[in-house]
């Protein structure tokens, strides 16, 4: 089974459970990046196009709604059962059942102008898939406009959390003399009927550093207006061992 086809099996295991523990989570990182939303908002005459990519049930949907931003939202996602559950929550917002990099790839030339990835990006489990992703993002978003990447870090709080997956991967990059990358990542999810069928699921996560994503970055048109890392307040910071996750604000 691929990495893809396991997450999806999870989320759409728990698609519901997923919508009611989590799109009440006041998330620090959209607070953070609230300003530079405001900004290209305002300063568009039309409402602005704006892309989810791995939009869960759509939580960002009602992030928006409740800052009364007026924009064209399309969210998508690979999870069927995420976006069964978004669509009847969220009716009167756009929601696609679509991997996010065939998503993009499908999107017209300079038509958004603002991504969102939030926890997501880091679910793309080659180099040349980021790449391809970032290259087609670049393609679609207009002039002057901007992308957000939120990705998991590699704090001192994940290492803890997830130590057994975070030491296999340490244990496999070693023995193949750093052919598997130690920040590919399966973290374990257990089934909501794990009592009965004792399944757990290993959702796979690459943790990017700061210079990994910098010199992916490079390797494309973007520039950078911010990357850093974002604690638990909500704060920027460069100490990756007390953050919660990266940011990566890029500008075409």
């Amino acid at each position: 089974m691929s990495h893809q086809e396991e997450l999806i099996n999870c989320y759409d295991s728990q698609a519901s459970h997923f919508h009611h523990t989590r799109w009440f989570h006041k998330r620090p990182e959209l607070e953070y990046i609230k300003p530079v939303l405001e900004s290209t908002i305002s300063d568009i005459s039309t409402k602005p196009v704006m892309y989810d990519l791995g939009c869960w049930s759509g939580r960002i949907a009602w992030w928006l709604d409740e800052q009364w931003y007026e924009v064209d939202y399309f969210g998508a996602d690979f999870s069927q059962g995420m976006i069964d559950v978004a669509n009847k929550t969220y009716p009167s917002h756009n929601f696609y059942h679509q991997d996010m990099l065939s998503f993009v790839q499908d999107s017209n030339q300079q038509s958004v102008d603002c991504v969102l990835s939030l926890a997501a990006f880091h679910h793309l489990p080659t180099k040349q898939e980021r790449l391809l992703m970032l290259h087609n993002l670049y393609r679609i978003l207009q002039y002057g406009w901007v992308v957000i990447l939120i990705n998991r870090s590699y704090s001192d709080w994940f290492f803890k959390k997830y130590q057994s997956a975070c030491l296999q991967a340490i244990g496999k990059s070693a023995l193949s003399l750093g052919y598997a990358k130690r920040n590919d990542i399966l973290v374990p999810r257990k089934d909501p009927k794990y009592h009965e069928n004792k399944n757990i699921y290993h959702r796979y996560y690459h943790i990017f550093t700061l210079n990994e994503l910098k010199k992916l970055i490079q390797l494309t048109n973007f520039s950078i207006q911010e990357i850093s890392y974002i604690d638990q307040q909500g704060n920027s910071t460069l100490e990756r061992k007390n953050s919660r996750n990266s940011i990566c604000i890029l500008r075409k």
